[in-house]
C-alpha cells in the first residue's frame, strides 16, 4: 500500500496481483475512491518499443471504454488517463503525456483542485508501477498481449500510407508531364507567332489564367509539392514498416522467470522426438488448460501429439520433451520385448563359453499381409472436419457411418454448386509425418480427387477451386 498526499487529502493505493496482461489495479481509499489501471505500453513515438506506462481512471484499459469502478472525488466519478515515457526523466514536463482534460462522466471539465488531485494520482500509480521489481516481466507480458492488435493497425497504416505515396508519386508525374506539354506547346506557338503573327497565337500565348505559359509555371511547383508530400508518406512507410518488424520479431522472456511452452511434435521409435513447433503458454496458470485444449485441437490436426512441457526456454522444453519420449520408448522396449528377431552378438563378440545367440520363438500362425484399416477416422477428427467444412462456408452433410469409418462419407457444395465427397484415407495413404492428413475429396464434375488433406486444407481445397 502507498499513501501519498493530494489537494484534496490524503490517499492511499493498494495494488493487486499482476494479470496475464501484465496490468495491476490500484484500488483507491481516502479522499478519492474507485481503480487506477495501470500497464506497460508502447512508446508513443515507436509502438515497437514498450518503454512507456499508460494509467488510467478506471478499471479497463484506455484502448477500451472507461469501466467501473471510476475514480470519484466528492462522490463524482472522472475519466482520463496518462502516459510515463520512460525514457526521459519523471521530472521534465516531456517525460508524461498528460491528457487533454479530465472530465466527468457527463463530460464536464473537472474543477481545478479535483484536477490537481487526479493528475497527482496518475503519476504516482505510474510511478509506483515503474519501479516494480517485476516491471520486465510485466513489460514482457503487456507486449505479448498489445502485439496482435498493434499488428493489426500497423497493417493497415502500412496499406494506407502506401496507396498515399503511390498517388502522390502519380499526381507529380501527371504534373511534370503537362508542364512539359504546356511549354513544348507555348514554344510551338511562339514559332508560328514569330512566322506568321496572328492575333489568335497572340491570345494563346499571353500570360492568363490558365493559359500555357500560367500552367508551365505553376505546374512544376505543383510537381514539387506532390513528390514532397510522396516523401512524407515514404518516411511514414518506413517508420511504420520498422515498427511492423520490431513488433513481428519475437522477443526473449526475462532471465530467470519459468515460462510454460507447448512442444507439438511426433513420437518416432527410436526413443527420440521431432519437435515441429513450440509455443508459449500463457504467465496465468488459471488460463493454461482452456488454451492447451484449444491449442491441442488445431495442432493435432498437423502435428498428431502434443505435450505441455514447463521450462525457462523453448530449447529447454524441446530438450525435456525428448528425454521424456526416450524414456517412454525404453520403457515400452522393456515391457514389450519385440517378437520374431533374433538376439544380437553384444559389441566386442561373445564371452567365452557363451552358447551363442538364441533365437527367439516364431509364432505359431502364418504371417499374412495387413489389411487396410480407417481407425485414425476418430470421432475428434470428424468433429474437426465438420468445423472446418463449417468455417470454410460450406454447405455439407454426412451420413451417419462414423462407427464404420471404411464406409464414412461427407456430400459437400462448393461455392459453384458443384459436388463433392469426403471419405477417410485408408492407412496406407497416410504419411507417418502428417497423421492429420486423413481426408481425400473427390469431384465427379470435375473428374479430379484431392491428395489426402486435414480438415482445414480440404475445406480449403474445395473452397478455392476455381470454376
Amino acid at each position: 500500500m502507498i499513501t501519498f498526499a493530494t489537494p484534496s487529502g490524503p490517499v492511499r493505493a493498494v495494488p493487486s496481483q499482476p494479470d496475464a496482461a501484465g496490468a495491476v489495479r490500484y484500488l483507491l481509499t481516502g479522499a478519492a475512491s474507485g481503480t487506477v489501471h495501470v500497464t506497460a505500453t508502447s512508446s508513443p513515438a515507436r509502438w515497437d518499443r514498450f518503454d512507456a506506462v499508460r494509467a488510467t481512471l478506471g478499471s479497463a484499459s484506455a484502448r477500451k471504454l472507461p469501466a467501473e469502478p471510476l475514480v470519484r472525488i466528492r462522490g463524482r466519478a472522472y475519466q482520463g488517463n496518462t502516459i510515463r515515457v520512460l525514457a526521459y526523466s519523471a521530472d521534465v514536463p516531456w517525460g508524461w503525456q498528460d491528457p487533454m482534460s479530465l472530465v466527468d462522466t457527463d463530460d464536464r471539465p473537472a474543477p481545478e483542485q479535483a484536477s490537481q488531485t487526479l493528475t497527482a494520482i496518475l503519476r504516482t500509480c505510474a510511478g509506483d508501477y515503474a519501479a516494480r521489481s517485476d516491471f520486465p516481466s510485466l513489460q514482457h507480458a503487456a507486449r505479448r498481449h498489445d502485439t496482435p492488435q498493434l499488428l493489426k493497425w500497423l497493417d493497415a497504416m502500412i496499406s494506407h500510407a502506401e496507396r498515399g505515396q503511390a498517388r502522390w508519386l502519380e499526381e507529380a508525374e501527371a504534373h511534370r508531364v503537362q508542364a512539359a506539354r504546356s511549354l513544348a506547346a507555348w514554344w510551338t506557338l511562339a514559332c508560328w507567332f514569330t512566322a506568321r503573327p496572328h492575333p489568335v497565337f497572340a491570345l494563346l500565348l499571353a500570360p492568363g489564367r490558365e493559359s500555357l505559359a500560367h500552367r508551365a509555371e505553376y505546374l512544376p511547383k505543383w510537381a514539387e509539392i506532390s513528390r514532397g508530400a510522396a516523401d512524407e508518406e515514404g518516411s511514414r512507410l518506413t517508420l511504420f514498416r520498422s515498427e511492423y518488424e520490431g513488433l513481428a520479431r519475437p522477443t526473449a522472456a526475462p532471465e530467470g522467470q519459468e515460462r510454460a511452452y507447448f512442444v507439438v511434435g511426433q513420437w518416432t521409435g527410436g526413443g527420440d522426438v521431432d519437435i515441429w513447433h513450440v509455443k508459449e503458454a500463457p504467465a496465468d496458470p488459471g488460463d493454461r488448460a482452456d488454451v492447451h485444449q484449444q491449442y491441442s485441437q488445431d495442432a493435432e490436426e498437423t502435428f498428431g501429439s502434443v505435450n505441455v512441457v514447463y521450462a525457462a526456454s523453448p530449447q529447454a522444453a524441446a530438450d525435456q520433451a525428448r528425454r521424456e519420449a526416450r524414456e517412454t520408448s525404453e520403457r515400452i522396449h522393456r515391457e514389450y520385448p519385440p517378437v520374431g528377431r533374433r538376439e544380437r552378438a553384444p559389441r566386442g563378440g561373445l564371452p567365452s563359453g557363451h552358447p551363442g545367440p538364441v533365437p527367439c520363438p516364431a509364432p505359431d500362425h502364418e504371417e499374412r499381409q495387413p489389411v487396410a484399416s480407417f481407425a485414425h477416422a476418430t470421432p475428434q477428427r470428424c468433429a474437426q472436419l465438420g468445423r472446418a467444412l463449417t468455417a470454410a462456408g460450406l454447405t455439407w452433410s454426412d451420413n451417419g457411418r462414423q462407427d464404420d469409418p471404411q464406409y464414412l462419407d461427407y456430400t459437400v457444395t462448393d461455392p459453384h454448386g458443384r459436388t463433392w465427397q469426403i471419405s477417410p484415407a485408408t492407412n496406407f495413404q497416410i504419411s507417418p509425418s502428417s497423421p492429420g492428413q486423413i481426408w481425400q475429396a473427390r469431384c465427379a464434375a470435375l473428374m479430379t480427387r484431392a491428395p489426402v488433406l486435414s480438415a482445414r486444407m480440404v475445406a480449403e481445397h474445395i473452397k478455392d477451386v476455381p470454376a
